[in-house]
């Protein structure tokens, strides 16, 4: 996914009060749920084309999803904050809150790196000024990574930067072809859009900004794929 795609999605904001009741999983798919909440945060880690967007429980195509209990344990009752976006990566960190058995607030961060072919997710706490991780997706030593370790209980290190941001102003409307997403107005209203799906083998739409953000556009993506092919 564009790094501009990403930092869009990040900007949008969810007007609810989230708190985490597990963290589930299936296949390359994660999930977070909340409380009293139909509402779902949804991590696409295809080594294709990984992304987040948000999505609702009714739209989640998978019966047999696994809680996560390394992060649910810690994420659990946590309140949802906010997203933002390395500058110069693919690095999505999702912010949380949590009070501890002595009433203090402590700062939780999930940290996606979209970064392909070393795409991993990681969960890490502020501790006395610095950055700690509490665990990991796929845990690294220096056996494995010469540049840094991803392993509980040592600080988080930002991977290494080798990627150049296009992080321009997104022209809309959007178009979705082939579950990717892309500036190009190849129609001149809904309707044409809808009428092309049967002959583009029900993979293509088209999203003006004034009907949906770009999280729908990614709701699109990812259920165009999974439901409909």
């Amino acid at each position: 996914m564009k790094y501009k795609f990403l930092q869009e999605w990040t900007r949008y904001r969810i007007n609810e009060n989230l708190i985490v009741k597990e963290i589930s999983k299936f296949e390359d798919q994660f999930f977070i749920f909340f409380r009293k909440s139909n509402t779902v945060l949804q991590l696409n880690y295809s080594s294709k084309n990984m992304y987040l967007f948000w999505t609702v429980k009714s739209k989640i195509p998978f019966l047999n999803l696994k809680k996560i209990q390394y992060l649910s344990t810690h994420l659990v009752q946590a309140k949802f904050v906010e997203c933002s976006i390395l500058e110069n990566d693919r690095v999505v960190r999702i912010t949380f809150h949590k009070t501890d058995i002595y009433n203090k607030k402590n700062e939780l961060s999930l940290i996606c790196e979209l970064v392909p072919h070393r795409q991993n997710l990681i969960l890490t706490k502020k501790e006395n000024k610095k950055e700690l991780i509490i665990d990991c997706w796929k845990k690294l030593s220096f056996a494995e990574n010469r540049v840094r370790q991803i392993l509980p209980n040592i600080e988080y290190s930002l991977p290494p930067i080798f990627f150049e941001i296009n992080n321009g102003e997104i022209q809309y409307p959007l178009s979705i072809k082939n579950f990717e997403i892309s500036e190009n107005n190849e129609f001149n209203n809904d309707n044409e859009a809808i009428e092309s799906i049967d002959d583009e083998n029900r993979t293509l739409w088209n999203i003006h900004k004034n009907k949906c953000t770009i999280g729908v556009a990614y709701d699109e993506v990812f259920n165009f794929y999974y439901w409909d092919n």
